[in-house]
């Protein structure tokens, strides 16, 4: 993110977990320092299940200005590159209206976005998806997972066992590139310094 403007502004990023009194606390700090609430969570920018993903109602979202909440089209493909352009948007427009943005959500990857920057990771081939879909089908999502705590213990320290998603995504970065996620997860931090 641009450094200069956002030196010596104030952004308050929340996370957790699910009930855990996050959109609560973001309304009562929003309404005490004139801040304006951003979604920071990734089933929450759907426009079509605002109960299903306990989305603020539309009297708390018209009392604090809230942002990307049931805004995005449920048959598109969302990921945090796209959350974190349109995030950046609003945390601009918001700073700049001399406001305090307030990022709340349970998505922490989201909220690392915002702190610490997007990793680069290579585009993915579908010869490194179908590898990597049949290892799991051949060895059991416990034996990869042990693969993966070898070729990088530092992130299979980070996810749970059974993360299947995060355990794919880890070993088709690391078949496609012959380097592990946390490679690019500290190019990210050394980029952003």
């Amino acid at each position: 993110m641009e450094s200069k403007l956002y030196k010596k502004k104030t952004i308050i990023l929340l996370g957790g977990p699910t009930a855990s009194g996050k959109s609560d606390l973001a309304l009562k700090l929003a309404k005490l320092i004139d801040g304006e609430i951003i979604n920071a969570d990734s089933m929450q920018v759907y426009k079509n299940f605002p109960i299903l993903t306990s989305q603020p109602s539309k009297s708390i979202q018209n009392s604090v200005k809230h942002h990307m909440y049931g805004y995005f089209d449920t048959n598109k493909n969302y990921n945090g590159s796209i959350w974190l352009k349109h995030s950046i948007k609003k945390i601009k427009k918001i700073l700049l209206d001399k406001k305090t943005p307030i990022l709340v959500g349970g998505t922490g990857l989201y909220l690392e976005f915002v702190s610490k920057g997007i990793s680069y990771i290579p585009h993915i081939t579908k010869i490194t998806k179908k590898k990597v879909e049949r290892l799991l089908i051949q060895k059991g999502l416990k034996n990869v997972y042990d693969f993966l705590s070898d070729i990088d213990p530092h992130y299979a320290k980070k996810i749970n066992s059974n993360d299947k998603l995060r355990i794919i995504r880890a070993l088709e970065v690391f078949y496609e590139t012959k380097k592990n996620l946390s490679y690019f997860h500290k190019k990210r931090i050394e980029n952003n310094r």
